[in-house]
């Protein structure tokens, strides 16, 4: 096995993780989510518009169906998944997001069985109930201590992982027709014109003033700013390529298995920095998360 190939995937995994580190931390400076979203792509942006343009000018023009696909998935996969994540982050703990992202790949499965009829089976059955076992510990903790909070941010990052995994079904034939960096830089771009449309009129409807939606996007302390510029550099664009090149090494199912460390790094990330709790229910329930998902992703 490529040991550089596992690293790359792990540290990957690592920078998207640390993504609600960035943006719990940004909500204390008192942004909302809508325009934390904006800044991250007005940062991520130009870079995967630099990729863009590299991979376009080397490569074959798309045909009619292939944009639509790459807009289609774009706002899915990214504008709508990150937009539920970033609200629901306003109301639950990292540790719990992140563990509520994870399950994606169970989400995959039951898409499979609706479209595809594929068979489960007893093994993944229960791998899928040691999963969301897991969640239902982590979702208890949060719950004693966030009340009604809670159940709302998990329900919205739960909505995220469901488009996600919308996303993930549906690209799974585009992207080795274009490349997981060309498709990546692609439909980021779409969900960065979706987001600062949203942010647009979000604020339109908020200020009444087209002139001024620049300007609050401008009005925001210096360290709201590095924050958002760390989650564009660390945790979005960083990530992707770490991730693109992982997998090009090692292949699609032992990534999916280096990508567990996720979970646990943000558990430790989330104490260290946002003085999250770290006692059983939280350890246990990335445990039995973790099983589950690595059941399903060994397969």
């Amino acid at each position: 096995m490529d040991r550089v190939g596992l690293l790359l995937v792990a540290l990957s995994a690592i920078g998207f993780s640390a993504k609600a580190i960035f943006a719990r931390l940004a909500y204390r400076e008192g942004i909302d989510a809508i325009s934390l979203l904006g800044l991250r792509m007005v940062f991520s942006a130009p870079l995967f518009f630099i990729m863009a343009l590299y991979f376009e000018t080397r490569s074959r023009r798309l045909t009619s169906r292939e944009i639509a696909q790459v807009v289609l998935l774009g706002l899915c996969g990214y504008y709508l998944a990150s937009l539920f994540d970033f609200i629901g982050l306003q109301y639950i703990t990292a540790n719990l997001e992140r563990l509520i992202l994870f399950i994606y790949p169970t989400l995959v499965l039951f898409f499979g069985r609706i479209f595809f009829a594929e068979r489960i089976g007893r093994d993944r059955t229960a791998a899928v109930l040691l999963t969301y076992a897991g969640i239902a510990i982590s979702f208890a903790a949060d719950y004693r201590s966030s009340g009604s909070d809670a159940l709302r941010g998990s329900v919205f990052v739960f909505m995220s992982a469901l488009v996600y995994s919308l996303y993930l079904v549906g690209s799974g034939k585009l992207i080795p027709q274009l490349g997981s960096m060309r498709f990546t830089a692609l439909a980021m771009l779409v969900s960065s014109l979706a987001v600062f449309s949203h942010v647009f009129i979000y604020r339109l409807t908020d200020l009444y003033r087209p002139e001024a939606v620049m300007v609050d996007l401008a009005n925001y302390s210096q360290r709201t700013y590095l924050l958002a510029a760390g989650m564009a550099v660390l945790s979005t664009v960083l990530p992707a390529l770490l991730l693109s090149e992982g997998v090009r090494r090692i292949g699609s199912g032992p990534a999916a298995i280096a990508a567990s460390t996720g979970p646990v790094s943000v558990l430790f990330l989330a104490a260290f920095f946002l003085g999250e709790p770290v006692g059983m229910p939280q350890v246990l329930g990335v445990i039995l998360t973790l099983w589950g998902v690595g059941m399903l992703t060994r397969r």
